[in-house]
């Protein structure tokens, strides 16, 4: 069409035209000329406006759902809300889903609304109507016998799980003490990974073409969620970081038995990061996460002995893993733990002392940043500590210890590192150390001299 045709045309279609517009193309069409970024104002402000209303969905507990919101925050509800609206399935970001709470709470009444369990009757008839004509919906129902799920008050996890799939820029997904509701969670994003890697499958990028995050937590508990939620996520390609806070990864659990487990994270993943706080996660549990992570950049580990039976911290064959895995690309290494059980009783094996010590890192080809504890510098031998610039790799900037071992002892660790920076660590900008080190002011002033910044909290200087 012409220029001068489309604005001869009155102004209120053209105001339909642009409220027509896909919001994914919104931004290129304001962008077109001046007299289309005039008649599109109201198009972006509507736009605005519903991207900080949705950006960021937070479904769980009921007590959240008696505000003013509760239509909007039930994962039902807003299911429903998206078939009657598509548009708006463009805008959430973010989604954070926390366990619920009492089951008895949906057959509480709530002002001007009446009881939860009614209200998700009448939605659960609109929806089954509704789904047939959306692709993922048709199909979920044929899979998951989702027209029973949808009269059930307290299917929370299967309206969560319907809800992903109408979804598809979704970046950050959150779920927190959600381990008694995952199982349809689980088996949809499976769905829908398998989806995701087929270009020709009808629903290819419908649902979590973005997801990039994926963060699984533990509130408030000594039984930690387990690591195998995360295989279905593993499978999506977008997937780029998964994180989480008291995991728990036993060698020996079903994800090395299971051969379905087994067999969900043979496809290759594009993960960057991994951060793990506060969890105690087992060597065979981190190579069935490692082993198909082609470029790994950070990887932080913070083990905890607060986890009931949880699996014990060996920092070497961690070390080693990684080594065999992603030498050619870790550029962040974060190791610490406990050395304690959950009674608080101090726990050593010839093994725990043999396997604080990671030996080498050289064949970390990109290191830059290394925190770690400083006890993994000490040889399980004979108990001496090795010099720093005989074990980092030369592509190494920053390096944080904390201390554990005797200050007389934790000053070999420094030998050398002024004299030979130049040659060995010509890329070390920072060290920062938390404890009760040994360091001369006389090397301090030689480090600055080379160009190394020493920071941190309790140095000891003599």
């Amino acid at each position: 069409m012409a220029h001068g045709h489309f604005f001869s045309l009155p102004n209120e279609v053209i105001h339909q035209i642009i409220d027509s517009l896909h919001p994914g193309d919104l931004g290129s069409f304001v962008l077109s000329c001046k007299t289309i970024h005039v008649f599109s104002q109201r198009a972006v402000e509507k736009h605005q406006e519903l991207l900080k209303q949705y950006s960021t969905l937070r479904f769980g507990d009921p007590g959240g759902w008696r505000g003013k919101d509760w239509r909007r925050d039930h994962p039902l509800l807003f299911l429903r809300t998206l078939l009657f609206n598509p548009g708006i399935a463009y805008y959430p970001r973010s989604l954070q889903a926390t366990q619920w709470g009492d089951d008895d709470d949906a057959d509480e009444p709530i002002p001007e609304i009446g009881n939860l369990a009614d209200v998700i009757a009448v939605c659960g008839s609109e929806i089954a109507t509704l789904g047939e004509e959306h692709p993922w919906l048709k199909d979920y129902a044929q899979r998951q016998e989702w027209r029973a799920a949808l009269q059930v008050p307290t299917n929370h996890s299967h309206h969560l799980a319907m809800l992903l799939t109408m979804l598809p820029n979704l970046q950050s997904f959150t779920m927190i003490g959600m381990s008694h509701h995952i199982q349809p969670v689980r088996e949809t994003v499976r769905a829908i990974a398998a989806a995701n890697r087929d270009p020709h499958s009808a629903v290819h990028g419908k649902a979590l073409g973005k997801l990039a995050k994926i963060r699984i937590d533990r509130a408030d508990s000594e039984l930690g969620e387990d690591i195998t939620l995360y295989s279905s996520f593993l499978g999506l390609p977008s997937m780029r970081s998964v994180s989480g806070r008291m995991i728990d990864g036993k060698d020996g659990d079903l994800l090395v038995e299971d051969p379905h487990l087994r067999h969900s994270v043979v496809v290759p993943h594009q993960i960057e990061e991994i951060n793990m706080d506060y969890s105690a996660i087992g060597l065979d549990c981190w190579e069935w996460m490692l082993r198909y992570i082609g470029n790994l950049r950070q990887f932080t580990y913070r083990h905890t002995c607060g986890i009931v039976g949880g699996a014990e911290y060996y920092p070497r064959s961690i070390v080693a893993l990684l080594k065999k895995y992603a030498s050619h690309s870790l550029e962040k290494l974060h190791l610490s733990g406990g050395s304690t059980d959950t009674h608080g009783i101090h726990m050593i094996t010839r093994r725990r002392v043999q396997e604080q010590f990671i030996g080498d890192l050289k064949e970390f080809q990109q290191l830059r940043v290394l925190i770690l504890f400083d006890t993994v510098f000490r040889k399980p031998n004979n108990g001496e500590m090795v010099r720093l610039v005989d074990v980092l790799p030369t592509s190494i900037r920053a390096v944080t210890l904390i201390n554990e071992v005797q200050k007389s002892d934790s000053a070999s660790l420094f030998l050398g590192l002024a004299e030979e920076k130049e040659d060995k660590l010509p890329q070390l900008k920072k060290l920062t150390l938390y404890g009760d080190f040994s360091i001369q002011q006389d090397l301090i002033d030689e480090l600055k001299g080379v160009g190394v910044e020493i920071t941190g909290w309790g140095r000891q200087i003599f």
